[in-house]
């Protein structure tokens, strides 16, 4: 059965939306930002342009098994991973002797192949937490170590760099509002593009009206002298922007089998029978409409479940599933897009970090360091780093850190600035403002690895 549900903006659905979604809406209460920032040269507003998606692997992605080292001795080792560890003539090769995929994400390997993948090991920050929800908090808000801080780098991009004209500019498409996209600066959440279509409800009426009735005119001529009230008045703004805008989409009809709908479909793609994979792919497709049929410059969506402590599995098991899912749903990225946005389109896939290097005694990996991260997109020059055998020595890098943890070459906020840099087009000033102390962060770790053409 289809987990899609009918494009009707009805009673129940309002309701719905206008609790718990509202809330998504307003992201983290503090002082009011201005609703929309000013135009940037080179970045235009409107559907086209520059755009950014990013996939968060929620739960610690296990990396060796993603990019695997099979160059490394350590790593086929019977020791290290007896039941876990992936054999040569199993992999998919990257062609440098060394680095190789998961099979699980053969479906990448065709994206790969046309220089529009970078794949890259051994990223992530100084003095790492072991824990899921401080990681994630570190790498969504791009200020590791300071755990008040709770300010999304998108949320704080979208404050300062974004184009001008849209409520849009960055949207959350996941279950929750992501951190990522809370801050000051109120920003979409988006669970499900159904929930938001208008149709002819008489409540859509009553909610929008005219010019000089329903809901949102309330907004146009803010009263004064409460404090919550210029806060009020941004929100139910942009509350009102966002509905209009995505309500004045276009119909989006995506080619057959690029987001499975049921789960037969999912099993026909050689795909796990799962609900957690509709809903990624139910999310996915409406990520991929907001991003060709409307203003939005930058769009999240998150898969669950990489945090693999048991029963992890190799060829097949969860972390194979997701894997799958994910090799899925870029190449269908890259099918959706390839005649029109694909050359402006860039996608960044992260976890909050990556796993031991042993396995554990539950066939599976704990939370570990440095992890895997891949960048993919038309303007990406795709390769493979830090995993070759000169900057990751066989036998001296699976256990350098604390006999159990792979340390990083590549900070995240490297790979975030040169993304945000190259392709959006952020000045020295505003990498500042999105990424807290960036030019004051210095050393080995940031240097630039050429990801974006």
């Amino acid at each position: 059965m289809s987990r899609r549900r009918a494009n009707t903006f009805d009673r129940r659905s309002l309701l719905g939306w206008s609790g718990a979604s509202a809330l998504g809406l307003l992201g983290a209460l503090g002082a009011p930002a201005p609703l929309f920032a000013r135009a940037r040269a080179g970045v235009p507003g409107g559907p086209g342009g520059r755009k950014l998606l990013t996939i968060f692997l929620r739960g610690g992605n296990d990396a060796l098994n993603t990019i695997v080292p099979l160059h490394d001795a350590d790593y086929l080792a019977p020791t290290t991973r007896p039941t876990l560890a992936l054999a040569p003539n199993q992999c998919i090769d990257l062609g440098n002797g060394a680095a190789a995929f998961h099979p699980a994400l053969a479906k990448l390997k065709t994206v790969y192949d046309l220089g529009s993948v970078a794949a890259i090991q051994r990223v992530g920050y100084p003095d790492p937490t072991l824990s899921h929800f401080s990681g994630q908090q570190f790498v969504e808000t791009a200020k590791p170590g300071d755990y008040e801080f709770r300010e999304g780098w998108t949320a704080r991009w979208a404050a300062h760099s974004a184009p001008s004209g849209s409520a849009l500019s960055a949207v959350s498409v996941s279950p929750q509002l992501m951190m990522q996209f809370s801050g000051a600066k109120v920003l979409p959440h988006v669970p499900s593009l159904a929930e938001y279509a208008t149709g002819g409800d008489p409540a859509s009426s009553k909610l929008f009206g005219d010019a000089t009735s329903g809901l949102f005119a309330r907004y146009a001529a803010p009263t004064t002298g409460a404090n919550f009230d210029p806060l009020v008045h941004a929100t139910g703004d942009a509350l009102g922007a966002s509905l209009a805008e995505l309500a004045a989409m276009p119909a989006y009809t995506p080619l057959d089998g690029s987001f499975p709908e049921t789960l037969p479909e999912l099993v026909s793609h050689g795909l796990p029978a799962a609900d957690w994979a509709l809903d990624f792919f139910l999310e996915l497709r409406d990520a991929v409409h907001v991003l060709k049929h409307s203003s939005a410059t930058v769009v999240g969506v998150e898969i669950p479940g990489f945090d693999t402590h048991a029963a992890q599995g190799t060829l097949a098991g969860p972390h194979a599933d997701r894997l799958a899912v994910l090799a899925h749903a870029l190449r269908a990225l890259w099918n959706e897009t390839e005649l029109d946005l694909w050359p402006d389109l860039v996608c960044v896939v992260q976890s909050e970090f990556g796993r031991t290097s042993a396995e554990n005694g539950s066939a599976g990996t704990d939370h570990g360091h440095a992890g895997a991260a891949l960048v993919v997109g038309g303007p990406v020059q795709g390769g493979v780093h830090h995993c070759d055998p000169a900057s990751w020595p066989s036998g001296a890098t699976l256990f350098e850190t604390d006999g159990r943890y792979v340390a990083h070459r590549t900070d995240f906020r490297a790979v975030l600035a040169e993304v945000l840099e190259r392709h959006l087009l952020l000045t020295p000033p505003e990498l500042d403002l999105v990424l807290p102390g960036w030019s004051s962060l210095a050393g080995p770790t940031f240097t630039p690895l050429g990801l974006i053409s």
